[in-house]
Order: C-alpha cells, then sequence, then structure tokens
C-alpha cells in the first residue's frame, strides 16, 4: 500500500492545485492542446498540423500522443484529460524519484534512506533552486530592515526560471526552468511530459549496471539495456533533446563498460562492442519512422560570445552541485561500505551528467530564430531542466551518505546532524510555499472544477458553442479557416480546441518548426486577404488553395478585421451553424 501512495497522495494533492487553476489557455497551453487535440482525431500517424493544414507536425509530440491515447482508452475527454495527464506526470515523477533513490541508497539505514527519497521526490515536485528563498524570502527582510534598495516589481513565482539577464537586466538573458514551475504552469510540453521517461531509464540504467556486475552470461544484461536504447528512441519522439542528452549518457557509459573490459579479454571486450551495437540498433529502429518525416529546423551548434556570472549559476546550481560532488568524494572514500559499484558508477556519471548540462549553455548553443539577447535562451532551458533534474537526484543521495558517513556519539550529536541537514533542505524546498500559494490561494475567487474549458464556457460561449458543433458534425481531414493571432493570444483557439487543422495557428511558432520557412508568411496574409475581400473571387480563391471545408465568423475575425464583410462571407457557402453573431459557413454545403 505505500507504493500505492506514493502515487495517489502526490495525484490528488496536484488534482486539488490544478482543479483551482484549470483553464487551458495562456503561455503555450493552446499548442499542447492543439496537438493533443489533433492526436484524438489522427486516424494514423504522422499527426497532421492543427495550425498548419495539409502538413504533418513537425516538432517532437509523442508525450502529446500518449496523452490523447490515454483519453480515448478512458474515455475521459480531452479538456479534462489534458489536466488528469499533468496530475499524472506529477504523481508519476514523485514516485519514480522516490523508488530511484531509495534503490541507489538501499545500503543505508532505512530511515536515511526513505528520508533522502521522500526529499528527491518533494524537491523535484514543488522545490526550486536558491533564488526562491533568497529573492523571496531573504531579500524582503533586508528591505524591511533598510539594508538593501526595493527590488522594481514582488517577487513573482517564475522569477527564479528567469534570473540571468533579468536582474540585473543584461543583453543575454536565459530560462533556466525546473520542474516544479513547469508543473506550476501546466503547459503539457514534451520536457515535462517526458519526465517520468528519465527517471524509468535511469532506473533501467541502474539494472544493467547491476546485472553487468553479477552476471557473466553474454546475454544476461540485455533486457534493461534494451529497454534502456528504446527509451532514448522514444525521447527522440517525445523531446528531442532529451534523446540527445541521455543517447550521450547512456553512449558514455558503454564506453566505459568496453574501456572496463578491455584489460579481462577479447570475449568480454566483443560483448561490450556487441552491447553497444545493440543498443544503437534498437535507438535507431524506435527512432527511424518518427525522423523519416520530421524535417531538423536548427542551425545547428556554435560557440557562445556570453556567459553566465558565476553568482548567479551558484544561486541556480550551487548546492545541489556542492551534495552531489559530496556524494562523490563520501563514495569514493568509503570504497563499497555504503555502495556497490553499479551505484557508484551511475552516481558519477550523475554528477558529471548534470555538471555537463549546466554548463554547456557556457560554450555551445542551439542557433534558432530567437533575439539576439536571447539567443541561447532555448539551449539553456533544456540543458539546464535536466541539469537541475540529475543533480537534484544526485544531492538527495549525497545528503544521505553524508548522513550514514557521520559517527555521531551522543544523541545531542544527532539531532544536529539532523538539523544541520533540515537546514540544507529547507532553502530549495521554501519553493512549495510559492507553489502552494499559487495553486490553491486563489480558492475563494475560482470554482474548482478539471474541465479546462470552463473558461470558455464563462468569458467566450459563442466560441464554445462552435467548437462543440465542430466536434459533433466535423470530420478529421476537413480544413478550417478562422482569423490568425500572434503566439501566446486568443489565436487559433478553434484548431487548438478542437483538433482540426486551420491555414494557419501561431505564425512565429510555425515559423520555427519549418526552419523560417516563407510560406509561414503567405499562409497568414492569405487569412487576412480572405477576411478583408471586397470580392467573392478573391475570398473563393484563398479557401480553394487551402481547401477549407469550414469557415468561422466570430467575434474575434470581427475584431481582428474590422472591415470584414459578413454578407460576402456567408455567401460563399452554407451556414450550417448560428449562434449569437457568430456562425460556422459550410463552403461547398
Amino acid at each position: 500500500m505505500r507504493a500505492e501512495a506514493r502515487f495517489l497522495v502526490p495525484f490528488a494533492l496536484y488534482l486539488g492545485m490544478r482543479g483551482f487553476n484549470h483553464d487551458i489557455i495562456g503561455l503555450e497551453k493552446f499548442m499542447d492542446f492543439a496537438y493533443m487535440n489533433a492526436a484524438l482525431q489522427a486516424p494514423t500517424v504522422p499527426v497532421p498540423d492543427p495550425w498548419f493544414a495539409g502538413h504533418a507536425i513537425n516538432y517532437y509530440y509523442f508525450g502529446h500522443y500518449l496523452a490523447a491515447f490515454l483519453c480515448k482508452l478512458s474515455g475521459v475527454p480531452a479538456a479534462y484529460g489534458y489536466n488528469l495527464m499533468l496530475a499524472t506526470i506529477f504523481a508519476s515523477l514523485f514516485q519514480l524519484a522516490y523508488a530511484f533513490v531509495a534503490e541507489m541508497t538501499r545500503r543505508l539505514s532505512t530511515r536515511i534512506s526513505s528520508s533522502a527519497a521522500l526529499l528527491a521526490g518533494i524537491w523535484l515536485c514543488v522545490g526550486g533552486n536558491l533564488h526562491g528563498f533568497l529573492y523571496g524570502f531573504v531579500k524582503p527582510w533586508l528591505v524591511s530592515f533598510g539594508w538593501v534598495a526595493p527590488p522594481r516589481q514582488a517577487f513573482l513565482i517564475s522569477d527564479p526560471t528567469r534570473f540571468v539577464g533579468y536582474d540585473p537586466q543584461t543583453a543575454d538573458r536565459l530560462i533556466h526552468e525546473f520542474p516544479a514551475y513547469a508543473l506550476y504552469v501546466g503547459d503539457l510540453h514534451g520536457h515535462l511530459s517526458n519526465l517520468p521517461g528519465v527517471l524509468l531509464l535511469l532506473s533501467l540504467v541502474l539494472c544493467w549496471l547491476r546485472a553487468q556486475s553479477r552476471l557473466t552470461h553474454a546475454f544476461a544484461s540485455l533486457l534493461p539495456l534494451a529497454l534502456s536504447a528504446w527509451l532514448v528512441g522514444i525521447f527522440a519522439m517525445t523531446n528531442s533533446w532529451d534523446a540527445l542528452m541521455y543517447g550521450s549518457l547512456l553512449g558514455g557509459l558503454l564506453i566505459l563498460a568496453f574501456v572496463q573490459a578491455l584489460p579481462t579479454g577479447l570475449v568480454a571486450s566483443r560483448r561490450a562492442v556487441f552491447q553497444g551495437l545493440f543498443a544503437a540498433g534498437v535507438t535507431a529502429l524506435t527512432a527511424t519512422p518518427f525522423l523519416l518525416n520530421f524535417h531538423p529546423f536548427s542551425a545547428g551548434f556554435f560557440a557562445t560570445h556570453t556567459h553566465t556570472p558565476v553568482w548567479q549559476w551558484l544561486i541556480l546550481y550551487g548546492l545541489q552541485t556542492l551534495l552531489a560532488c559530496l556524494a562523490c568524494g563520501l563514495a569514493h572514500k568509503h570504497r563499497l561500505e555504503f555502495l556497490h559499484h553499479p551505484e557508484k558508477t551511475l552516481l558519477f556519471a550523475l554528477t558529471a551528467f548534470g555538471l555537463a548540462c549546466a554548463l554547456v549553455p557556457e560554450f555551445i548553443y542551439l542557433k534558432d530564430i530567437y533575439a539576439p539577447e536571447y539567443y541561447r535562451s532555448n539551449t539553456a532551458f533544456k540543458f539546464g531542466f535536466q541539469a537541475f533534474t540529475v543533480l537534484t537526484l544526485a544531492a538527495c543521495i549525497g545528503l544521505a551518505l553524508f548522513l550514514s558517513t557521520q559517527r555521531a556519539r551522543s544523541a545531542r550529536a544527532r539531532v544536529l546532524l539532523i538539523l544541520l541537514a533540515e537546514l540544507i533542505a529547507v532553502p530549495p524546498l521554501y519553493y512549495a510555499w510559492f507553489v502552494a500559494q499559487g495553486g490553491f490561494g486563489v480558492w475563494q475567487e475560482r470554482s474548482w472544477t478539471l474541465d479546462g474549458q470552463r473558461y470558455l464556457t464563462q468569458s467566450h460561449p459563442e466560441d464554445k458553442a462552435i467548437i462543440d458543433w465542430l466536434g459533433q458534425n466535423a470530420h478529421a481531414g476537413q480544413v478550417l479557416a478562422e482569423a490568425v493571432g500572434d503566439s501566446y493570444t486568443f489565436g487559433a483557439r478553434i484548431a487548438s480546441n478542437t483538433g482540426l487543422a486551420n491555414i494557419i495557428g501561431w505564425p512565429v511558432h510555425e515559423q520555427l518548426w519549418r526552419g523560417s520557412a516563407p510560406e509561414v508568411w503567405t499562409r497568414r496574409d492569405d487569412v487576412a486577404r480572405l477576411y478583408q475581400a471586397t470580392r467573392s473571387e478573391d475570398a473563393k480563391a484563398v479557401l480553394a488553395r487551402y481547401r477549407v471545408h469550414w469557415l468561422v465568423l466570430g467575434r474575434f475575425e470581427k475584431e481582428r478585421h474590422p472591415t470584414l464583410n459578413t454578407a460576402l462571407l456567408q455567401s460563399l457557402g452554407r451556414v450550417a451553424f448560428q449562434v449569437g453573431e457568430s456562425c460556422v459557413i459550410e463552403i461547398g454545403g
């Protein structure tokens, strides 16, 4: 029952919080919900792009596909399934973090091992870096005493993820998110939906290392290795950055196995080579069907010309790095007293890997379309997210080893030791206060529900009626036309909430995914030409070019195009659905 409780309690806790923050709107939720609904609509893969009719999604979307699969399997509507998927990720992350750290420290006392495992689950799910404690707790006290100047604005829950380049402001602005913030925000992005897979991969790697150390049969350890390599292939479809990073981790461990096998003879060396080729083959076979329909849109890696100030880097990663390095030092000093070779090897690998992920953005970046001041922002985001995750796991192991290696000779010494450990844990866990405050502190103003489309019913009832009607009457593959909006706006609201493909969704996002393709802007201009048409021939040309079946005329279209000629557009087809001042026109109907 304890294992079940370690899933059900976090699951219920997150649902309680999410119920007050249920709306699937804001930030990039429209994108995630669009992909999820498109996957529900699609009879085959690759999934058609709901924001670029006639083309498949050119982004890693397997996490959205999995959410859609669970909705279809359970019969849960997507508007509820989106929030339930977030709760599932939250609970799975807690349970898997607990299990991993508990396994890594299983030779320690049960009390210390379970405490470290519990800390890992809490830290990853609701904890943060040191910024929240220093700027959200310590600095306000210093301001109240008049020792430091007041900040430009009150502390925000997003501040620990927008620190470098923002406070103080510079022309080198980074994003350095961590799981708790991503779960709080609720964007169902690949880096978040893949987190349980990351923890599962690390657990399988531990199983493989253990099998390597105790079995001599050539194929005895192939199952955990095959599953690990399969997951890396899945990562290519869920979050390609993770495939790059964790493929490198697994590859590094395979190279280490080969180097260690060299002195033992030709048979062991051949076995190590076979394992490496086998893992590469499994990963390639898993990822190839997706990669055949995916066109890379980055311009490659380049050297950075700016760097993070050391003091800011230490606030982001310093505590975890210190504890992880302490873990490695204690594991080396005490040999096999507390960790066997597999656990020790993986601990060293996690620490080195986490540090590498935290330092990579200081030297290289992946070039994209973002403005110069954000040139390495996405690289820091993706690498930093994984650096935080693995360094947190290693840090919790380090804290457990520290407690286990201290020979307290009196009850007082033991109490002081425990208090020291708690003081170390308080700063990163202080972020949980902001999560709870933001998640539950709105209960008096908001009703509790898991319906992510409640905001539509309350604030956009005509759009909600159109979405429901299209959900019942439109078919997969039919194209709709709706007004275009900028990223992070109400634009693409019909396609996002139905999964039907529109002519163009958020243009800047599509430009990123399609390598700055000029067709993105052509489509945007065509939609504007459609809604601003003064002659039916001009409008019909756009409709025919994209084979539009449904033409939406709602308040958003009229706001975006004040000169919109309702009578002209209605004459292009049959008014299939009318609600208030909005309608849906069936072209050719």
